[in-house]
């Protein structure tokens, strides 16, 4: 198997773009269950991916100033 080379990004990042696919597509075919899902999936993605953001820079920092 081929070795990818793919951006070093953490999980919920990945699940957000799916789930914003799917708030995409969910509107074009104007499916109500599917956005719904979409729209809540998507929702706890994005605070997960701030919440990852948040603790990984306080993480940075206390480790920077300690130097």
């Amino acid at each position: 198997m081929p070795d990818i080379n793919l951006p070093k990004m953490n999980q919920p990042l990945y699940v957000l773009g799916i789930f914003l696919i799917g708030l995409g597509f969910s509107e074009l075919n104007n499916i109500r269950f599917l956005f719904w899902i979409s729209l809540i999936g998507s929702i706890w993605m994005a605070l997960l991916v701030c919440w990852s953001m948040a603790a990984y820079s306080i993480d940075y920092y206390r480790k920077k100033l300690r130097k």
